[in-house]
């Protein structure tokens, strides 16, 4: 005899499941509703459900331990001999709309903070550059000033040109060179 033939004659024998007349046949009647109730069926789809009832609500706690060399373990079943600490887990369902609302927002955030940041690199490189104009434009006075203070220091006289060039106004020299050392105090660090 085949496999297929012991395991059909096992569950024709035991289970009633795939002879002809238990299907036609009823086994036996209930008394509550007179009539005829297939009381067998019954109770096997009642027990059915309830081991998977029972394999669904143990499949829900996972229990944790550290072994010998201190690695986390995980299991269904709780280990002998060891403390294990449970955890139910309980599953729910995944609400698509949200996800993509979710990931759109994450989204934006993530564009929002691309153009943040090159807006921050555009102010800086301004800022940079400003700067760089300011100290250009810093060292340029303290070179005037210092020619100033320099020609001032080498002569005895000074005067005020006119429109022709020629002296209109003769200055006090100690009251220039004073401004000129003002001057170069002020751009020259």
């Amino acid at each position: 005899m085949t496999k297929i033939k012991v395991l059909q004659s096992a569950l024709r024998d035991n289970m009633g499941l795939l002879s002809h007349d238990r299907f036609t046949r009823p086994l036996r009647s209930s008394r509550f509703s007179g009539e005829t109730v297939r009381t067998n069926t019954r109770i096997r789809l009642l027990l059915t459900g309830l081991m998977l009832l029972n394999n669904i609500a143990a499949a829900q706690t996972i229990y944790e331990w550290h072994g010998d060399n201190n690695e986390r373990n995980f299991s269904d079943l709780p280990p002998n001999n060891v403390d294990a600490t449970a955890t139910n887990l309980s599953a729910t369902p995944t609400n698509e709309a949200e996800i993509e609302q979710r990931l759109a927002t994450e989204d934006e955030a993530r564009a929002a903070k691309v153009i943040s940041d090159e807006v921050n690199r555009e102010t800086a490189a301004a800022a940079a550059e400003e700067a760089a104009q300011r100290k250009a434009q810093r060292a340029a006075n303290c070179a005037r000033a210092r020619q100033i203070q320099k020609k001032y220091n080498s002569n005895r006289r000074i005067y005020e040109a006119g429109p022709d060039g020629e002296p209109a106004k003769w200055l006090d020299i100690d009251e220039e060179r004073s401004k000129a050392q003002k001057n170069v105090d002020t751009w020259c660090d």
